[in-house]
C-alpha cells in the first residue's frame, strides 16, 4: 500500500485480522483509525514519510508489534504510553523534529536498534541500552556518562559536531561497531582501543593528524576508515593490525608505506586514493590476499615488476596519476578483472600491449 496517495487507512483495515506486516509508507497519512488495534498479529509497522505530527497512541494496543518505522514524518516528543510497547525491538525515527532524545524508548526492554538520525538532537541520556544511529544532529559533546551504557553493540554519531571522545568510552566494552565520521575530533579517542569486541570503525572525515601506539592493540578490528584526515605518514601501529581487512586511508597526505605493512597478511581492501604517492610503493607488493588496490589521484608515473606478486589482486584504479603508457607488468596479474587508467590533465595511456596480452574478462577503463 505504499506510494498510492493515501490520506487515511479504512476502517475496514480490521478485517485483516491475520496481517503481520503493513507498509503504508510515502503517502498522506496524519492519523491511524482506532480499528488498526484489532490486528492483534501485526509486528512489522511501517509508516515512514506520512504527515504524522503527533505518535499515533493507538499503537500501544499493539502488543506484538517488534519493528516500526515512522522516518520522515514531523514528531517532536514520544508519548509516556509508549513504555507499554514492550515487545519493540526495532524502532526508526529518522528524519523527524525531536530536539530532546524520547527518554521514553529507554525503558523499552527488547529494543536492540534505536534510530534518531537527521533530527535535532544535542545531548543523550545515560539509560540507553541499545544499537544507536543519532548520525546528522547537533551533538558537540559525548557525556561521561556514555560509560553506563554497557550493553551498546553499535554507536553511530557520524555528521555531528563532536570535537572528542572520554576515556570512559572503554567502559562500554560490547561495542562491535562505532562511527564517529564527519565530526571535528583532533585526537584520536584512545578509550575506543580499549574495546575488545570493536569490529569496525569510522573515523572518516574529522582532523586526525596522529594515530597513537594504543591502536595496534586493537587486533580485533577488521574495517578501519581514516579517510579525509591530515595524516602525513601509514603509522606502523596500524601494520600491527593483524585481522584488518578493510583499510581507508585516502584523501589524506601520505606518500610512503612501511615495510611493516607485509605483517597485513589479511588485508583484502586498500584504498589510498587522493594521497601525495609520486612512486608506486613496492611494499605493497608484498600483500599476496589483496584484492581490490585504490591509488587513484596519486602522482604515480610507473609500476614496479614487484606487482605480478599480488596473487590476489582483482581491480586496480590508477585512474588520475601520470603514467605515459600502459604498464605492461599488470600483463602478469593472472587474477586481474578490473583496471582504471584515465590519467590527469587530458593526457592519454598509450595502449603499448599486444592482443594477447589484454585479458578475456579484464574491464579497460581509458579516458577517450
Amino acid at each position: 500500500m505504499k506510494e498510492n496517495e493515501l490520506i487515511a487507512l479504512p476502517p475496514e483495515i480490521k478485517l485483516l485480522s491475520n496481517l503481520c506486516v503493513l507498509n503504508v509508507c510515502h503517502n498522506h497519512i496524519a492519523s491511524l483509525p482506532t480499528e488498526i488495534s484489532q490486528l492483534v498479529w501485526l509486528r512489522q509497522l511501517f509508516l515512514d514519510n506520512n504527515k504524522f505530527l503527533e505518535f499515533p497512541t493507538i499503537l500501544g494496543s499493539l502488543e506484538k508489534l517488534e519493528t516500526l518505522s515512522l522516518s520522515g514524518n514531523g514528531l517532536k516528543r514520544l508519548p509516556e504510553m509508549m513504555a507499554n510497547m514492550k515487545n519493540l525491538m526495532v524502532l526508526d525515527l529518522n528524519s523527524n523534529q525531536f530536539s530532546i532524545f524520547p527518554n521514553i524508548v529507554c525503558y523499552l526492554t527488547k529494543l536492540i536498534k534505536l534510530s534518531v538520525s537527521k533530527n535535532l538532537i544535542s545531548s543523550l541520556p545515560k539509560e540507553i541500552k541499545q544499537a544507536l544511529y543519532i548520525n546528522r544532529n547537533k551533538i558537540m559533546a559525548i557525556n561521561v556518562n556514555i560509560s553506563h551504557m554497557k550493553y551498546l553493540k553499535v554507536l553511530e554519531f557520524s555528521g555531528n559536531a563532536i570535537k572528542g571522545i572520554p576515556i570512559e568510552i572503554k567502559n562500554c566494552n560490547q561495542i562491535r561497531k562505532m562511527d564517529l565520521s564527519f565530526n571535528k575530533i583532533q585526537d584520536f579517542p584512545v578509550g575506543l582501543c580499549a574495546l575488545s569486541f570493536l569490529e569496525y570503525l569510522n573515523l572518516n572525515g574529522n582532523d586526525l593528524s596522529e594515530i597513537p601506539l594504543d591502536l595496534s592493540f586493537s587486533r580485533q578490528l577488521i574495517h578501519l576508515e581514516l579517510s579525509q584526515n591530515n595524516l602525513s605518514f601509514f603509522s606502523d601501529y596500524i601494520c600491527r593490525l593483524f585481522n584488518l581487512d578493510y583499510l581507508n586511508l585516502s584523501k589524506n597526505k601520505i606518500s610512503q608505506v612501511p615495510p611493516s605493512i607485509s605483517n597485513m597478511t589479511s588485508l583484502r581492501v586498500l584504498i589510498l586514493n587522493g594521497n601525495n604517492f609520486e612512486i608506486f610503493p613496492k611494499e605493497l607488493c608484498t600483500l599476496e590476499n589483496l584484492q581490490i588496490l585504490d591509488l587513484s589521484e596519486n602522482q604515480i608515473q610507473y609500476v614496479p615488476s614487484e606487482i605480478r606478486n599480488l596473487q590476489a589482486i582483482q581491480n586496480l584504479d590508477f585512474s588520475s596519476n601520470r603514467f605515459g603508457s600502459f604498464p605492461i607488468e599488470l600483463c602478469h596479474l593472472s587474477t586481474l578483472k578490473e583496471l582504471q587508467l584515465c590519467q590527469k590533465n587530458g593526457s592519454k595511456v598509450k595502449k603499448n600491449f599486444s592482443p594477447h596480452q589484454e585479458k578475456k574478462y579484464l574491464s579497460l577503463y581509458f579516458q577517450q
